[in-house]
């Protein structure tokens, strides 16, 4: 809680406490049964807690006005998936806020798309899921990251952009009733995003996206010819689901992990590669029948590149890369504000990524990026001695604060760490 002289408190409260034991991975505050004062509502996931499902619920907090939270279980049915945005916003213009939760994954089958949710508000703090009538096409699109909502063609009406893995960024029209998918070029973009902020970087009158991909200093590489891709699918017929990354050589989907990891995640595998460098030139396809391979969900990469998408009206963009600079790792969070004066945004950026295996190492070369605008639709990346943003670990998140003393301050969350604030100089 934020004191009189802008300095931070914590609010210790047992309603908290008692779900000490979620993995929470989104959260947003929003007025959810009209009564002025600001609500909370959590989504969870995780990949550990499958057999105690109900560690995976979302849940709502409502405040008393004072700042203290009760948990509302009865608000909507549990959900229990792995929460990666919650977007709130009044999409149906009926005066209360309604919520997009967008999910990462199913726990335990990575790869096949989950279940997203539309939650329409009752004006009360009661919400029912109307994806399937009002937004269908969002309902099974992908494994979101992140969401934004945001008036794209200038209706009044607020559409929604979403970011996922091993997808498309997509924008979803909004006609006061219902969200479309719209086609757009940026639907050729495939990666591997993890971060979306919408603005008009250009200053034209219509809203731009920054997009936080995993950056090019990677294990491996993709483009437009030579996609990285995925296959999900039970290939040894075991009742699991495994996932096969590949990359392509010589136009042949080849995997990617080592012969020994591959055959221990599917031993049936063991008699029919036998040998190392018989492995090495061997195509998924060679490993498996025909049939396999051909029902097996793919899904692809065509850039690991964090980018910004210019908009030129009618869904059409202009796609820029970001600085080298930002692309030695991922990007996971995004902030657009002007920096300097000069009446353009400029981009603060975040990242890294530990969570891979050994032989692939960590993506942990990201420190934080501020980036300046230039002509031409062009930034430059300060160096971080010069603009004082400096930020091991995994940085997760990053909000501005509406702060009593300090007008341009932000927050950035770091995975297992303490979070960090950060205030513009005067």
């Amino acid at each position: 809680m934020q004191k009189n002289d802008g300095t931070y408190a914590a609010n210790e409260q047992m309603v908290f406490a008692n779900h000490a034991i979620f993995e929470d991975t989104a959260s947003a505050f929003f007025d959810a049964d009209q009564d002025g004062d600001q609500d909370l509502y959590v989504g969870s996931g995780g990949n550990n807690v499958i057999e105690r499902k109900e560690y995976l619920n979302d849940r709502i907090y409502l405040n008393d006005g004072q700042g203290n939270f009760e948990f509302k279980p009865e608000s909507f049915k549990p959900v229990q998936l792995n929460t990666g945005v919650v977007a709130p916003c009044d999409f149906d213009g009926d005066g209360d806020i309604d919520l997009f939760i967008g999910q990462r994954s199913i726990p335990g089958i990575y790869g096949v798309d989950p279940e997203n949710l539309l939650l329409e508000n009752d004006g009360k703090g009661n919400f029912t899921d109307v994806i399937e009538s009002k937004a269908f096409d969002l309902k099974k699109v992908g494994m979101i990251t992140d969401a934004v909502w945001v008036d794209m063609n200038k209706d009044q009406k607020m559409d929604l952009v979403i970011t996922g893995e091993w997808m498309a960024p997509l924008i979803f029209e909004n006609s006061g009733r219902r969200l479309k998918k719209v086609k757009s070029n940026i639907e050729a973009y495939t990666g591997l995003w993890a971060a979306l902020n919408v603005a008009d970087l250009d200053g034209d009158g219509d809203m731009d996206l920054v997009l936080g991909n995993k950056g090019i200093n990677w294990f491996y590489e993709t483009s437009e010819e030579s996609p990285a891709k995925m296959y999900i699918n039970d290939f040894d017929n075991n009742g699991t689901i495994e996932q096969i990354l590949t990359r392509s050589i010589n136009q042949k989907d080849v995997p990617l992990v080592l012969r020994k990891e591959l055959s221990n995640q599917i031993p049936s595998l063991k008699k029919s590669v036998l040998k190392f460098e018989d492995y090495a030139k061997t195509s998924i396809n060679d490993l498996f029948s025909t049939k396999i391979v051909e029902n097996s969900i793919v899904k692809e990469a065509v850039t690991f590149k964090s980018l910004i998408a210019y908009n030129n009206g009618d869904n059409n963009f202009t796609i820029v890369s970001l600085p080298n600079e930002v692309q030695r790792s991922c990007v996971n969070a995004i902030l657009t504000k002007d920096l300097n004066g000069d009446g353009i945004l400029d981009i603060i950026t975040v990242g890294n990524d530990f969570r891979y295996k050994p032989q692939f190492t960590r993506s942990d070369a990201s420190t934080g990026d501020v980036l300046l605008s230039q002509p031409n639709q062009k930034y430059r990346c300060v160096n971080s001695n010069l603009s004082g943003l400096f930020v091991k670990g995994q940085a997760s998140q990053m909000t501005w604060l509406q702060n009593k003393t300090h007008p341009s301050l932000f927050m950035i969350g770091i995975n297992n760490s303490a979070p960090k604030l950060f205030g513009l100089n005067d």
